[in-house]
């Protein structure tokens, strides 16, 4: 069922929407004219939330339901991506416990502006009104409450040469989640749903995001130890390369770095971004291929001898903190665990020899089928000793680090709880699909200052 699940996420892969065509050695005939749509406004946004009470006791005392966290660096050089060797990567299980994810999601619901939600048309009404919105008609962030009201009063106007009007939809609660734009920078974003295709809510809240390093992911040795190997804390200038031919990046690093020791510049860690940014995907919603960029803010520093001085804080790593259970996730976890069960049970290979024989015994549809029986087996036992016996319904959403060409990948699928951790230089990734059911992450950054000689 897995291997199924990912073949299935695969095959609805679609190109990056700017990637230019490769040529083909075969003439083609000329295509016809494209319609070509405008290209999307730029809206200047600002961000703004309510005051929410958040419980003194959370992400600084553990769940009832927390466990131990674990910690995973990817070795490119073990995976289809081994050009990304030295790239800096980590996934960290159970940051997060299932019920602390669920109360993050509610407290950020809770954060966005009574002005700023979203109406919500009742799907089970009928009548003329009730069809779905446009993409136009979701189109806007908080920063599209002008640009909204004017849409509005078109329509209205409009409206008034009909003898008949139909009465509006009932309205369920008005939604928290509005679509998520694309940051071209300068304090402007655009709406692109054919590239990123998503809700969002964006939350400033510095106390939560100060408790999840405190609390959770500093207390991880391999990230709070400073040292070559976890560059979170600090790093030399231009040690992050992490893509393409080695002898290309020695003559990068050449220009980046001064051949003194002593003066070449490093990043040391600051605090992470008090903006987080929670995203809800549903079916049919991805983010396409992307790097993601660095974001720079001013700040005052505190180091001694440079008390009050004004610095820059740039972040070089995302956070990416998944807040529910994917199938895929789970069973692989499952099947993981069986594979270091008969590993401690069976000395001799002869389970994997019975199972050898019954492949070859059966077709290839026939086994597929049995394994898919025993996965949904496998995953409703699970889903009754760990999740309250309720479904886990999000299929596909990984994030996926992709091969320059897309044809090759990394996936991190999402788990409750799970955090990846990557530097932004070169790793080129994308948001899956999703395919069934609904995905919830949130996304952070670390901030890093550059340090000046003597300090």
């Amino acid at each position: 069922m897995i291997a199924a699940l990912k073949e299935s996420i695969t095959s609805r892969k679609k190109p990056h929407p700017y990637a230019s065509s490769s040529s083909s050695a075969t003439k083609q005939p000329k295509p016809a004219p494209k319609i070509r749509r405008p290209a999307p406004e730029p809206v200047q946004v600002t961000y703004a939330s309510k005051q929410v009470a958040i419980p003194d006791d959370f992400l600084v005392q553990p769940a009832a339901d927390s466990k131990p966290i674990t910690f995973r660096q990817i070795d490119w050089a073990q995976t289809d991506l081994p050009e990304y060797r030295g790239a800096y990567a980590v996934v960290l299980d159970n940051v997060l416990s299932p019920s602390e994810c669920r109360t993050l999601i509610a407290l950020a619901e809770e954060s966005v502006l009574d002005d700023d939600r979203v109406p919500v048309p009742d799907p089970s009404s009928s009548g003329e009104g009730s069809a779905a919105p446009s993409d136009d008609d979701n189109a806007h962030d908080s920063s599209h409450t002008a640009a909204a009201a004017s849409n509005n009063a078109t329509s209205k106007t409009t409206s008034t040469t009909t003898t008949t009007t139909a009465p509006p939809p009932p309205s369920r609660a008005p939604s928290s989640w509005r679509p998520a734009m694309v940051n071209i920078g300068g304090g402007y974003e655009i709406l692109e749903p054919n590239y990123r295709n998503s809700d969002r809510i964006v939350w400033d809240q510095a106390v939560l995001i100060q408790r999840l390093w405190d609390h959770r992911l500093a207390t991880v040795p391999q990230i709070s130890a400073d040292s070559p190997d976890s560059p979170l804390l600090s790093f030399k200038q231009g040690s992050l390369p992490g893509f393409g031919p080695a002898e290309h990046w020695d003559r990068v690093l050449k220009k980046m770095v001064p051949d003194d020791p002593d003066e070449v510049p490093r990043w040391v860690f600051v605090r992470m971004n008090k903006r987080m940014r929670f995203l809800k995907y549903g079916p049919g919603q991805f983010f396409r291929a992307h790097g993601d960029g660095a974001y720079t803010e001013r700040d005052v520093t505190d180091v001694p001898g440079f008390e009050g001085r004004g610095v820059d804080l740039t972040t070089h790593f995302t956070v990416h903190v998944y807040l529910n259970d994917s199938q895929q996730a789970i069973l692989d976890e499952i099947k993981q665990g069986k594979e270091k069960t008969d590993e401690q049970t069976s000395s001799d290979g002869s389970r994997e020899t019975t199972q050898n024989t019954t492949t070859n015994n059966n077709s290839k549809e026939e086994h597929q089928q049995a394994e898919e029986e025993r996965d949904r087996a496998a995953l409703a036992q699970w889903e009754a000793a760990h999740n309250d016996g309720q479904p886990v319904s999000l299929v596909g959403g990984a994030t996926a680090f992709l091969s320059t060409n897309e044809k090759r990948r990394v996936d991190v699928d999402p788990r409750a709880g799970r955090v990846l951790i990557f530097q932004q230089r070169r790793l080129y990734h994308a948001g899956d699909d999703v395919l069934q059911g609904v995905k919830y992450t949130m996304r952070a950054e670390l901030l890093h200052r550059k340090t000046v000689a003597g300090e």
